[in-house]
């Protein structure tokens, strides 16, 4: 029984949010008029009547005492036919499958076979004309000719591949099996690319569609490296890539420096093996990737590729990522630097640059600027070798708007003057009161994504999509309360639990939202690292199925919304990614491509204000989701708007003029 009663209150917030409280839970609106009328925050006032101005256009806030507007046309999209039994079945099986999928050691024998017939793991076999270059045996040259063929490479893309497929032609020529197509000879120069150029440029596209294809065919799936700064942009390079922290073993709590990493415990993991034989390492978004992160990974290469490739340990810096044959690092230094951080080409305190460089003392801690990030920045200055300049405008539409904001987009990136009928036409996209209240603009507006700097303006845009999506759909919103519990062992207050759900920086609370809004069809993103490899977070899915809690009551009426007394069971989603449509749970009956979800608990604690002064230490657990179409202006670096952006462009206190630039 005391079993019994400590799982109910893992799975049910001690105090529920009850109607009479949910609008401030939602959307802070007591907080939101309060600000707008008596703030002296001059920034956030500003912010958030724009964001009143915005939301007033699409019909205010909803009503949490009418249903939010909502009226569901049934609620088929629920299921309570589990039990805790069939959860932990379902979900131990899908854990020991991605494990699989991931190229994990630990799999158990007897279920390789059944996970094999479940799962293609490699890309060839998801593209019908990779599989027919495969059948041609084609050398590295001539199967990165097709490639470029069938893909309309132009020729600052072809420039910037060129070195690429020599590199790997040279190690195919001298590759230990000629029976093998596996390129595993040793090349005669080492080839260090850097590929620069706005948003939209083909720097990716040159990537996915001939390089990677040409790395998985010619050095196996995990005969390479790909890494990012943020899962948002590690999302579009492939299941096979894991962010710099990943690769470099650390995390932003611990210490980054060359003792540190040198005394971190071998794992003797699959990422371990995968550095230990890699061939390339391919690195993208250089503008975001902190020096220090970038340090760390260099050095732990170069420590782990030592002596297989008989390595002088004084001298990495000289030995990108441990002497990797292939280097390929994307970006564009004009767009957005790491958080709190100056970027890799912005050179601070420099040591010496020259190449015999004698290393800084690891103990000197007089430095304004840490010694790792130091570092960083000399690791990224020795590894320039061949440099392209991408100038295309690939992303963009030659529709009338897409030509002006590409023309603006060269002045602001050249400096040069902005001519008036450009200005005048940029002008013309302001949001002001009263000016845009078309429906046409208003089914617009809700195609886009929406984007902003303060967290103040983006937690309230997520209620606020969520809640216009399910009532366009037809659909019932379900509200998901997260259970806050304090580290002491003392239980929250109603007060308390209620100034919980209202913190809105979700970096700060681990990345689960407070109330988590889920309908059938919702268009959502994984929000936080999970134990599941595969299932990565920034990762898109669409909801498809919520199992409710055996105990959960039953859904009241019409009414267009229902927040759930308990935390379901799980939630089926689809990943909307065609690289995991022929992945399938064996034993499972969710289709290909679906998988499942459940609460989950966020690493660490974060800190709640509870007066002036005071603050306790909270673990958060709830369903790793949110709108994914509502971003701040880091999650959306790298994302292409295809239906438009929305942008919240006021500058917060907190931001520098830089960085606001």
């Amino acid at each position: 029984m005391q079993h019994a009663d400590a799982l109910e209150r893992m799975e049910c917030a001690p105090h529920p949010i009850h109607k009479d409280s949910l609008a401030d839970a939602l959307f802070r609106d007591r907080e939101w008029y309060a600000v707008m009328a008596n703030s002296k925050a001059k920034a956030l006032k500003t912010s958030l009547q724009k964001l009143m101005q915005f939301v007033n256009c699409l019909g205010g806030v909803p009503d949490v005492k009418h249903g939010m507007g909502i009226r569901s046309n049934g609620t088929t999209e629920l299921d309570r036919t589990w039990s805790h039994a069939d959860t932990g079945r379902i979900f131990a099986a899908q854990k020991q499958y991605l494990e699989y999928i991931a190229g994990a050691e630990t799999v158990d024998a007897d279920m390789e076979d059944v996970f094999a017939e479940n799962s293609f793991t490699e890309l060839e076999t998801l593209d019908p004309f990779l599989m027919s270059l495969n059948d041609r045996k084609l050398s590295p040259r001539d199967y990165a000719m097709e490639l470029v063929k069938e893909y309309t490479l132009n020729k600052q893309q072809v420039l910037a591949i060129a070195p690429v497929v020599c590199a790997i032609q040279d190690m195919f020529e001298h590759r230990s099996n000629p029976m093998s197509h596996i390129a595993d000879g040793s090349s005669r120069e080492k080839c260090n690319c850097l590929w620069l150029g706005a948003g939209g440029s083909g720097k990716t596209w040159a990537y996915t569609k001939v390089i990677r294809p040409l790395l998985q065919r010619f050095f196996g799936s995990k005969g390479y490296i790909v890494g990012a700064p943020t899962h948002a942009a590690v999302r579009l390079l492939g299941p096979e890539a894991r962010t710099l922290h990943k690769w470099a073993n650390v995390n932003p709590n611990q210490g980054m420096d060359r003792k540190d990493i040198r005394s971190a415990k071998s794992k003797g993991d699959a990422i371990e093996s995968q550095i230990l034989n890699a061939k390339a390492g391919i690195f993208d978004e250089m503008s975001m990737t902190p020096p220090d992160v970038y340090h760390a990974s260099g050095y732990r290469f170069s420590i782990l590729r030592q002596e297989s490739q008989q390595l002088d340990l004084e001298k990495y810096l000289q030995e990108w990522f441990g002497a990797l044959p292939i280097g390929i690092q994307l970006g564009d230094f004009l767009q957005l630097r790491p958080a709190m951080q100056k970027s890799l080409c912005e050179w601070v305190k420099p040591v010496n640059p020259t190449m015999d460089a004698t290393l800084p003392d690891e103990d000197d801690e007089s430095r304004d600027v840490s010694n790792a990030s130091e570092l960083g920045r000399l690791l990224f200055k020795n590894s320039l070798g061949k440099v392209v300049h991408f100038t295309g405008t690939g992303r963009f539409s030659d529709c009338t708007s897409g030509k002006q904001l590409v023309a603006l987009l060269s002045s602001m990136r050249n400096g040069t003057e902005i001519p008036d009928a450009l200005w005048d036409a940029l002008q013309e996209r302001k949001f002001e009161v009263g000016s845009h209240k078309t429906l046409d603009l208003k089914k617009q507006l809700l195609l886009a994504h929406w984007g902003g700097f303060a967290w103040e303006v983006v937690a309230r845009l997520q209620q606020l999509r969520a809640a216009l999506e399910a009532k366009k759909a037809n659909k019932m919103l379900y509200l998901i309360q997260a259970i806050d519990r304090p580290t002491g062992g003392q239980a929250l207050s109603k007060e308390q639990t209620l100034s919980a759900l209202q913190v809105v920086n979700m970096t700060n609370t681990g990345y689960l939202i407070g109330m988590c809004p889920v309908f059938e069809g919702m268009q959502a993103r994984i929000t936080c690292i999970l134990k599941e490899p595969m299932l990565t977070r920034e990762l898109p899915v669409t909801i498809r199925q919520v199992q409710l809690h055996p105990r959960e009551q039953g859904i009241a009426g019409d009414e267009g919304f229902q927040v759930l007394q308990y935390q379901p069971l799980a939630i089926l989603v689809e990943i909307d990614d065609p690289e995991y449509r022929n992945y399938k749970v064996p034993g499972c009956d969710a289709p290909a491509g679906h998988f499942y979800l459940r609460a989950v608990t966020c690493e660490g604690s974060w800190s709640l204000q509870i007066g002036h002064k005071q603050y306790i230490k909270i673990v958060r657990k709830q369903f790793p989701l949110a709108p994914r179409n509502v971003l701040t202006h880091f999650g959306l670096q790298g994302v292409t708007a295809r239906q438009g952006l929305v942008a919240f462009l006021s500058k917060p206190a907190w931001m520098s003029n830089s960085d606001y630039g």
